[in-house]
């Protein structure tokens, strides 16, 4: 942002409202494309109605805030991972960019971190559950190598300037445990997760989209390892989520108030991803794209 402001010669709204629109535009460009190679063009259309179809999530990309990028680089990572895993050839340049992806969504948020803990649970608990160790190495050793730049950085930025965590910082150990063991943190979490998924979309868009996928599907495709992965990503997310409010040394009401809601920005575009991918070609669309890794499962 700071350079662009140097280019413009000064400060100006004008900036950041185009990083704004650059990131929402990009969100839908990414998931159109990794759709449209991994299941055709109906699913494709079907994920951006989805994105656009979700007021929440345009306001809060026109809102600025930092959810949207991050979200951007979780569904980036996911797509890119899927491609991998549906590539017969196995190139390992889509978990180079993987890495990248997911460096630069620890460098955008704290939630990043989250993000990476739960990547390297998806890929390195089927990896170990089929002893593919030599398989796992490779992988691991690509992903790294797309990501150490920003992690570097990252590292630096964190020792030298960054202030310390708030979770560790405003409370001791003592005080995490005993949270950890009242149950009626547990109760008002639990409650606050439901209301706030149950109202979130604010239109029939997301119904009908679950209903489009659900109807579709190719219940086939939902063993392959790229979906697997993906949905032990979300799974872990949301957990670790959950137990940060747990945890929060804020005033807890107050906390999920000001911050649930920013969390499903994060979440959604992975999500519509996983929901669709699996969506059967029609007629209508097609098959998927041609000129890319073949899509998982498709006879």
């Amino acid at each position: 942002m700071a350079l662009l402001w140097k280019h413009a010669g000064g400060e100006t709204v004008l900036v950041p409202i185009f990083i704004a629109a650059l990131f929402f535009l990009a969100t839908g460009a990414v998931l159109y494309a990794g759709l449209r190679v991994l299941s055709g063009q109906v699913a494709a259309a079907l994920g951006l109605i989805a994105l656009a179809g979700t007021p929440f999530f345009v306001r809060h990309s026109a809102a600025q805030y930092a959810d949207v990028p991050v979200g951007f680089f979780f569904l980036t990572t996911v797509i890119l991972l899927a491609v991998y895993d549906c590539d017969p050839g196995k190139r390992r340049g889509w978990l180079v960019l993987s890495g990248m992806a997911v460096s630069l969504a620890v460098w955008t948020k704290n939630e990043g971190l989250l993000f990476l803990v739960a990547l390297a649970t998806a890929r390195l608990l089927p990896a170990a559950v089929g002893r593919e160790w030599r398989q796992l190495g490779r992988d691991m050793l690509a992903l790294a190598l797309g990501a150490a730049p920003a992690l570097l950085a990252l590292v630096v930025f964190k020792i030298a300037f960054a202030p310390p965590d708030g979770l560790l910082a405003l409370q001791g150990w003592g005080a995490i445990v005993e949270k950890l063991g009242d149950w009626s943190r547990y109760q008002e979490v639990a409650a606050a997760f439901v209301k706030e998924v149950s109202s979130f979309g604010g239109g029939m868009s997301v119904v009908i989209i679950l209903t489009f996928a659900l109807a579709g599907a190719d219940w086939r495709r939902f063993k392959q390892r790229y979906w697997l992965s993906g949905m032990m990503v979300l799974l872990v997310m949301v957990i670790g989520f959950f137990f940060v409010y747990i945890i929060t040394p804020q005033r807890l009401t107050w906390y999920m108030g000001v911050s649930l809601n920013r969390i499903l920005p994060q979440l959604w575009p992975m999500t519509v991803f996983l929901v669709l991918v699996n969506l059967r070609p029609t007629g209508i669309g097609g098959p998927p794209a041609s000129g890319g890794p073949p899509a998982c499962g498709w006879d």
